[in-house]
């Protein structure tokens, strides 16, 4: 680097720092304030904008209690204590209040903490009924801070979050409505003045429970509150904190907004800034530049001469500089260097040719060698090769006349390796042949231990694919030994299927007839999967199985099967199992439930409910254990749906439960299908709500119909 450039770089480096410094503070200092003051103001924007929202709707609230309250025929129906009639009456009113309030849920609970509306599970429930005197209290408690009248956020019994406003009747019950979050949301997304934005809330643990706004923009949202992605650059994340009627902390409002046009002018107004600054420093190295270059003109003269002479144009004539300056004296040196150099270029040609000759050989061979090398040992010798002749390259002689004109096209090697150069090739050569010799021995080792990995790694893959083979044919043969389907006979069919969660699975079920002509029906799932829990499920099968044909009651065969299990059970392992005896002639159905989940009853009336369980424990957990038998009359049209945990258990890609009221729900939905297609359609069901996510357990289903008809 000449010394009129350093100086232009130093004075250009001292231009760049001041004027990089002023762009530093405006970016760091002053953008971000005005930023952060923007972005305060869109927060309060919101909190008060979600206030006016609340107001708004608990107004229309207030007016659908006050019209629900007015109507002559609510204090008549509490006084009667007709639940039956409220009911029907409320269902006519609510699509109006719907339409007209926005309303979306209406609760009545009596004076004595009693939900009278809407009607749930009977009364012998009594963890529901518990849970709604105790929301009533809360509710009471309430009233009596607040009035007859009280508004705020809460979560309904199904755990949704809504907007709940309470008015007290003449006779101290209560009516409760509501609206969900979403409806609120929407005012937040589509607001008149600003564009239509995303907008979510989130509770307490970060999860989204509802969302408005555009599509793309929801899915953004949803990510963003999650923590799976940063807020784009462009936009603003809102958060205001949300309490419910105690004033506690229920969760937070989002929204994304665009970013304002204060922003984009301030941005804009920095790159006008630094654009000004780059141009002022141009225009001062400019100016520098040129005073540099009329002080070192002499010096460039100088230069254009060594480089012509180093070129080997022996006919230029060096530059003299008259004076005793530096420019003097270093074209004085230059005289008498190019005499002296002239005279040493004939010697190094000539031992330049044979030093080229001896490389080509030793190319050559290293050449060679190489092509028996793989991978990157072959690609580092080539590069060795590749910088020796770089090295060893050197111009071509002119043609001349003369001896001096060849020797003048050398001039450069003379002048800029005033070394011995032949001796340095040759030693980049011992170092390449150095070098190989240590890559050819670590290839060596390298191929034998990849030989030695190659082979184990066969051994493991044959090992696996026979392990693949014998666990594919142990899932045949569990799914073959499974009963057939029973087409309906002396009124009786009976369906089932089975999908483990892995090879094989530990769940089984069985119908087979007694010698009595009743129909034996069972369902069990052994703990845990795989290949144990299959052996032990074929066990229990088989013992169950031996035991009921000997003429047992439920209630015994169980409890002996319980013994044997518990007998000879070292590793620990348990089964919750369902076994019962239906009657073809009379349709009594005895059972006896060991831990396992209460079957369904879909009546011919379309009516689901859920057979008692005996509260026994599961079976091979405590030798000499006590089973209850219980009884369950089936009438003509009836169906049992027997099924295992691996049925309300599964869950969706985002870890939801599918739940017993899904499957009761399903189950209504199925009443005219034949029993043949019963297990089936609730699988599909099943799976569809899965959406893909890994079965986690093994799933069964086992109906039973009973004088259906339609096989």
């Amino acid at each position: 680097m000449s010394a009129r450039l350093r100086l232009l770089l130093i004075a250009g480096l001292l231009l760049a720092l001041g004027v990089a410094g002023s762009l530093i503070w405006t970016r760091s200092v002053a953008l971000p304030s005005v930023s952060q003051a923007e972005f305060q103001v869109h927060q309060r924007e919101q909190a008060r904008l979600w206030r006016t929202l609340v107001e708004q709707q608990t107004g229309l609230l207030s007016l659908a209690a006050e019209e629900l309250a007015e109507q002559p025929w609510l204090p008549r129906l509490l006084d009667q204590d007709r639940p039956d009639l409220l009911a029907a009456r409320i269902a006519n009113e609510l699509p109006n209040l719907e339409r007209r309030y926005g309303l979306r849920s209406v609760e009545i609970i009596d004076n004595e903490g009693r939900l009278l509306y809407p009607q749930t599970e009977t009364g012998s429930n009594g963890e529901r009924v518990s849970n709604l005197e105790a929301r009533a209290t809360t509710a009471a408690g309430a009233n009596a801070e607040g009035g007859d009248e009280f508004a705020g956020f809460r979560q309904n019994a199904q755990r949704d979050f809504v907007l709940a406003f309470t008015r007290t009747l003449p006779n101290d019950a209560q009516v409760i409505v509501s609206t969900g979050m979403d409806r609120l949301l929407q005012g937040i997304s589509r607001n008149g003045v600003a564009p239509a934005r995303p907008a979510a809330f989130a509770d307490l643990r970060g999860q989204t429970v509802a969302l408005s706004g555009p599509d793309e923009g929801q899915s953004l949202l949803r990510r963003v509150v999650a923590g799976e992605v940063a807020v784009p650059e462009g936009l603003r994340l809102l958060e205001t904190p949300l309490s419910d009627i105690a004033e506690r902390p229920i969760g937070q409002l989002f929204s994304l907004l665009p970013a304002e046009p204060v922003s984009e002018t301030m941005n804009r107004l920095f790159l006008l800034t630094a654009g000004l600054g780059l141009a002022l420093f141009l225009l001062l190295l400019l100016v520098l530049a040129r005073a540099l270059r009329s002080e070192f003109a002499p010096l460039d003269r100088l230069i254009h001469g060594v480089t012509a002479l180093a070129a080997g144009d022996s006919e230029v004539e060096v530059p003299r500089h008259a004076g005793n300056d530096e420019a003097g004296r270093l074209s004085s040196a230059l005289q008498q260097l190019r005499q002296r150099a002239l005279l040493l270029t004939t010697l190094e040609i000539s031992r330049e040719r044979q030093r080229r000759r001896q490389e080509r050989f030793l190319r050559r061979q290293l050449t060679g060698l190489a092509e028996t090398l793989e991978g990157k040992d072959r690609e580092a010798l080539l590069g060795d090769l590749e910088r020796l002749e770089r090295t060893a390259r050197r111009d071509s002689a002119q043609q001349g006349s003369d001896l001096l004109g060849a020797a003048d096209g050398r001039l450069e090697k003379a002048l800029l390796e005033p070394r011995a150069g032949g001796q340095d090739d040759f030693a980049l050569l011992a170092v390449a042949f150095e070098n190989l010799s240590f890559r050819i021995r670590d290839q060596n080792a390298n191929l034998k231990q990849l030989v030695s990995e190659l082979n184990e790694a066969l051994r493991a893959k044959s090992e696996f694919l026979l392990l693949q083979q014998e666990l594919d044919m142990a899932r045949s043969m569990q799914l073959s030994i499974l009963p057939p389907d029973r087409p309906e006979q002396n009124g009786l069919a009976v369906h089932g299927m089975m999908l483990p969660a892995k090879e094989v699975g530990g769940d089984f079920y069985d119908a087979f007839e007694l010698p009595d002509g009743r129909l034996a029906l069972v369902v069990a799932d052994v703990s845990g999967k795989g290949v144990p829990a299959a052996f032990f499920s074929l066990i229990t099968r088989t013992l169950l199985k031996a035991i009921a044909t000997a003429d047992a009651e439920p209630r015994q065969a169980i409890e002996r099967l319980n013994d044997l299990l518990c007998a000879e059970n070292e590793q620990m392992m348990f089964v919750t199992l369902f076994f019962g005896l239906l009657e073809p002639e009379t349709g009594r159905f005895l059972y006896v439930n060991g831990g396992h989940n209460p079957p369904l009853h879909l009546r011919a009336s379309g009516e689901v409910e859920l057979l008692d369980v005996t509260g026994d424990m599961a079976l091979a957990v405590m030798e000499e254990q006590d089973y209850q038998e219980r009884e369950v009359v089936l009438e003509p049209g009836d169906l049992l749906l027997l099924y295992t945990d691996g049925v309300t258990e599964a869950c969706d890609p985002e870890n939801n439960e599918y739940g017993e009221e899904r499957l009761l729900s399903e189950l209504r939905r199925n009443q005219e299908t034949p029993t043949w297609m019963m297990p089936q359609a609730l699988g599909n069901a099943v799976k569809a709500f899965e959406n893909g996510a890994a079965q986690a357990d093994d799933m069964t289903i086992l109906a039973t119909g009973y004088r259906r008809g339609g096989s």
